[in-house]
């Protein structure tokens, strides 16, 4: 069973908005439901987690510890493939790596058929 992968942030001012803060009461009760369900979660300092991690058969990958390959807004994994846009492993300084570096990175990280979707986001 995968694990459930829930962004927890503070409030950066006082003055944050109210969906801001809405969305924190609704994280809070988020996290006291799946605890009450059973089912494995972990809780992440990040406002959307989707944006940084991705989940890939029970294995978490962090995009810090990844470079952008573990950018779960760019990544859709499938049982028997995996997805990923164009704009995966642009680094911070706006640089692309190349498409054979791109698919040997993906081939290690995910061991899985898996295309490369090109100009597609799958936010």
């Amino acid at each position: 069973m995968d694990t459930i992968i829930i962004g927890q942030f503070k409030p950066e001012t006082l003055g944050d908005s109210k969906e801001e803060l809405e969305m924190l009461k609704e994280r809070e009760m988020l996290i006291e439901a799946v605890a009450s369900s059973g089912f494995p979660y972990q809780i992440v300092s990040a406002k959307w987690p989707r944006d940084t991690f991705t989940i890939y058969k029970d294995n978490i990958y962090e995009r810090k510890r990844f470079g952008n390959y573990a950018d779960g807004g760019y990544v859709l994994t499938r049982p028997n493939f995996t997805l990923t846009c164009s704009e995966l492993s642009v680094n911070d300084k706006g640089e692309r790596e190349s498409e054979e570096y791109r698919y040997k990175i993906l081939k290690k990280l995910y061991k899985s058929h898996f295309h490369i979707l090109p100009h597609l986001t799958l936010n």
